[in-house]
């Protein structure tokens, strides 16, 4: 059974007008980082393991949710990242929204819960887009049978 997902994401504190999937989706970009940049990023994640050892529960998917943000903070300064409307939105969501933990649980699990399943839509929509109608990428390459392309379609048997 096929769940919409915008009842979805409305159920877990998430509006499509909070986040628009850009139409069509941007093609694949690659950015390159810095040393200290992930270094950066690498010590904030191993220490909020190390914390997350003594911290109450729900502070583990903050951290988390934490690491994200600032991880698309550093994404986002990056040419040709930085015009990517749906990660700067993703941003602006979890900038709003990861401080509900301090006076709204049940919003906050609801968003928690809520972002995994936004990122997959958007996964989704950009994979259809990138495939061809004859189920290739554009490179002559059919992603039938890959894991990451559940929607493409069979290989043919000639």
């Amino acid at each position: 059974m096929e769940v919409n997902r915008n009842i979805l994401l409305a159920n877990m504190g998430i509006r499509m007008n909070d986040i628009r999937v850009q139409e069509p989706p941007q093609a694949r970009w690659v950015a390159t980082f810095s040393a200290d940049e992930a270094l950066a990023v690498i010590g904030y994640l191993v220490s909020s393991a190390a914390l997350c050892l003594d911290d109450p529960v729900l502070y583990g998917s903050f951290r988390l949710l934490d690491a994200a943000n600032r991880f698309l903070g550093l994404l986002l300064a990056k040419d040709p990242v930085w015009d990517d409307a749906f990660l700067h939105q993703l941003k602006e969501q979890i900038d709003q929204k990861k401080d509900w933990l301090m006076y709204d649980q049940d919003s906050y699990r609801d968003f928690v819960r809520g972002v995994p399943v936004l990122l997959a839509g958007h996964l989704k929509d950009r994979a259809k887009a990138e495939r061809g109608s004859d189920g290739t990428h554009g490179d002559g390459q059919s992603r039938a049978g890959d894991p990451h392309f559940p929607d493409a379609p069979p290989p043919r048997h000639t």
